[in-house]
């Protein structure tokens, strides 16, 4: 009845909506760093096209010679150039993000090479092939797997794919108690 892309497609969709419950609990989910280099009069960085949004942890700049962390302002306080030029009278460097950009308040005026570190949650995926183990913790493994049997459940009009859901929320909840304990 579904096709192998149909099912892989199921399976990524399910993983996703994993991805999303763990990103909430887990205090350290799976993350990459991409490090950028910072070109004088560049206040922007283009995203790695497997960011998932939201998910920058954080942004650190070499300062140094140590990766120093910065803060972050929402897109809508650092969206224009006037908003940069006023940045000269600020000392402390400010990021935002938007656009599938990541975006400094302050102008650099020196090139610095891997200037810019970036830690930020990728995109789950089975990269170039199916073999590929999805970055999840293994116990919630089972969890995209119920979560595409309800989908597909769905798709073919079964009454029960409501279980399936359930019963793969009710296996994360369990996991995701480890994290609510004191």
């Amino acid at each position: 009845k579904f096709s192998d892309s149909d099912l892989n497609l199921s399976l990524l969709n399910s993983a996703r909506i994993i991805q999303n419950w763990v990103n909430v609990t887990d205090p350290n989910p799976y993350t990459r760093d991409m490090y950028g280099d910072i070109s004088s009069g560049e206040y922007r960085f283009r995203l790695p096209g497997d960011y998932r949004s939201p998910g920058v942890r954080e942004v650190a700049m070499l300062i140094n010679g140590v990766y120093t962390p910065i803060s972050r302002l929402e897109f809508n306080q650092l969206n224009t150039a006037s908003d940069r030029l006023t940045a000269s009278n600020e000392t402390q460097q400010k990021y935002a993000i938007g656009g599938g950009y990541l975006r400094l308040k302050i102008t650099p005026t020196a090139s610095v090479t891997a200037g810019i570190r970036i830690e930020y949650a990728a995109q789950v995926s089975y990269g170039d092939d199916d073999t590929a183990i999805i970055q999840l913790p293994l116990e919630l493994h089972q969890c995209i797997y119920l979560m595409s049997a309800a989908d597909l459940s769905q798709d073919l009009g079964y009454a029960n794919w409501k279980d399936y859901y359930t019963f793969a929320k009710l296996i994360y909840d369990g996991w995701a108690e480890g994290f609510n304990t004191t």
